[in-house]
């Protein structure tokens, strides 16, 4: 994967993340960059100053969306082919709590409410 600087619009450097990386989410200080692996099922964790992996932290099979919560302690990410989303403490990069199947649909993305309130 490729790591830009946006306001440089230059390259930092290039990472190895999984099998078939999906989609790309960036803590709000930008210290963090969620990547998630459709083909490996886990998220990968990198440190958005080094583009070094942190961490990778197994989720349902077929994650693709991935998104932050407004204070950066929770990552949400959408497994596809398990139709659910996989709930991750961002300080000890584990899952924290998987929702229950959906019957009805295969979550491709998702978006998080800034206030987080439901």
């Amino acid at each position: 994967m490729s790591v830009l600087d946006a306001m440089r619009l230059a390259l930092m450097g290039t990472v190895r993340v999984g099998t078939q990386p999906t989609k790309v989410a960036t803590s709000p200080t930008g210290d963090r960059i969620y990547v998630t692996n459709f083909g490996s099922h886990y998220l990968s964790v990198l440190d958005g100053k080094t583009c070094s992996t942190i961490a990778t932290v197994p989720t349902g099979k077929g994650p693709m969306g991935v998104g932050v919560s407004a204070d950066g302690t929770r990552v949400f990410v959408s497994n596809n082919t398990e139709n659910d989303i996989s709930i991750i403490n961002a300080e000890s990069n584990s899952v924290i709590q998987t929702t229950t199947r959906s019957t009805t649909s295969k979550p491709f993305g998702l978006a998080v409410r800034p206030g987080g309130v439901r």
